[in-house]
């Protein structure tokens, strides 16, 4: 009988998400909530529990106690357990690799003691900002068919390539070229962040590269070029959805897709995405309230009007007020007299000040004050 294979899945989870303006000023992204009642760090944990692996480690830096009083021990994944389980990996001094990573290629650097004295056979690498769903022994079946030191998984993107890492195949599926964000894409087929490494090439390649470079920062930048120079590195296509959620025009668009059913699907039994849910009565709608095409999470109160929008838990809609194309998070009061347009709301945000807020070719973010944020605006259509 072949042995089985230690797989150690590692989640990053410590970005700060700088491009979500105020959204991540008090919450690390993956934290964000989902569809009102789920959150980003719900998708990876998901995938990964789904796929049947249950040794599972979350890399953590900014902001960790946004993710750490949801993450539960890890009950809701079914990974509260004796031995592997989920554990948390923090920032940490008094030892090689103490302080805070440059880049998720330093995160792994500053842990790999750790990976190592894990053994692993493979290490799968998952971010925890994006929206698909994955199974992750199909990238491992992929991975050993090929017999590769690394396997990327890669999709086709209509949005802009140059946001992300481009691939170049060959017809066995052999990654050829890989080049971080550039300018001038070579193609549409990126890289969706999900790395399947041999255990011991990846530490290896750790080491030599930090020796070599003087220390390390993006994967894009260092780890997947030197896999692809020096090592057999192939593609597992995901041929299903997914979406970046980085940026408030792609945060927008992945909400306006599940609420018209081209999205992902959050629901499917045979893969759920699962959660520490809020324990709250479920949504109430009053007379005269007019809801269509929207998602009402627990606990939240509309009396206006919610069209095309995704409301948050404990959510507040006066009668009079109207929210249209919106995402509004944890606690957002909207009053009567305001109308919302292609808003996303921050926490706890009161509206009350009468007049419409938004408009109809962009998306419009709010913070936790009610004020829109200034650093933050683009146009949905160009994501």
């Amino acid at each position: 009988m072949k042995p089985q294979r230690r797989i150690l899945c590692v989640i990053l989870a410590g970005g700060k998400g700088s491009r979500l303006g105020v959204l991540t000023d008090h919450r690390v992204k993956p934290s964000l909530r989902v569809a009102g009642s789920y959150r980003l760090i719900d998708v990876a944990l998901s995938n990964v529990a789904n796929s049947g692996l249950s040794d599972v480690w979350i890399v953590e830096q900014y902001l960790p106690h946004s993710l750490n009083q949801h993450l539960s021990g890890g009950r809701p994944w079914d990974l509260d357990r004796i031995h592997g389980g989920l554990h948390l990996l923090a920032p940490f001094t008094g030892a090689t690799g103490e302080g805070f990573a440059e880049g998720n290629s330093d995160s792994l650097w500053r842990h790999r003691e750790r990976i190592a004295g894990f053994e692993p056979d493979l290490v799968v690498v998952l971010s925890a900002d994006h929206l698909y769903a994955l199974d992750v022994r199909d990238v491992v079946a992929t991975h050993e068919r090929h017999g590769a030191a690394l396997t990327m998984v890669t999709t086709r993107t209509d949005a802009d390539p140059s946001d992300h890492g481009v691939v170049v195949t060959d017809d066995e599926g052999v990654v050829t070229e890989f080049a971080y964000k550039p300018d001038e894409p070579a193609d549409d087929l990126v890289a969706v962040e999900v790395f399947c490494f041999d255990g011991p090439a990846l530490l290896e390649a750790l080491d030599l590269l930090h020796e070599r470079l003087g220390g390390l920062g993006d994967y894009g930048e260092d780890l997947v070029p030197y896999f692809v120079a020096q090592h057999r590195t192939v593609e597992h296509r995901l041929e299903g959805y997914w979406r970046d959620m980085g940026t408030p025009e792609s945060y927008w668009i992945a909400h306006q897709q599940l609420l018209d059913g081209t999205g992902a699907r959050l629901d499917d039994p045979a893969w759920p995405v699962r959660s520490a849910q809020p324990q709250l009565l479920p949504a109430r709608v009053l007379a005269g309230a007019q809801v269509a095409d929207s998602l009402l999470a627990p606990g939240s109160h509309v009396a206006g009007t919610v069209r095309r929008s995704v409301v948050g838990p404990g959510v507040v809609v006066e009668a009079g007020a109207v929210v249209e194309e919106s995402v509004l998070l944890d606690g957002v009061h909207v009053a009567s007299g305001v109308t919302l347009r292609r808003c996303l709301v921050d926490d706890g945000a009161r509206l009350a000040q009468p007049g419409v807020v938004g408009e109809a070719d962009a998306v419009t973010v709010i913070g936790p004050d009610g004020q829109v944020d200034a650093s933050v605006a683009g146009d949905p259509s160009a994501d």
